[in-house]
């Protein structure tokens, strides 16, 4: 059986979410970085929305 392919802007999203869960936000932003990059591009516009969303239900400190 064929393995299901992610998109490479699915695969950024998921390290995203990630880093910025971790509280690796200087990570987080160069992903977030990439995505606007790809968005650019037109491949990335769901993924930038959910990365954007992350980032407000992001917690104030």
């Amino acid at each position: 059986m064929p393995k299901k392919r992610i998109s490479l802007e699915r695969q950024i999203l998921e390290a995203f979410t990630r880093a910025h869960g971790e509280g690796r936000l200087d990570v987080a932003e160069h992903l977030l970085r990439a995505l606007e990059t790809l968005q650019r591009d037109r491949l990335a516009g769901a993924e930038l929305n959910e990365a954007y969303l992350t980032v407000c239900r992001c917690p104030r400190t």
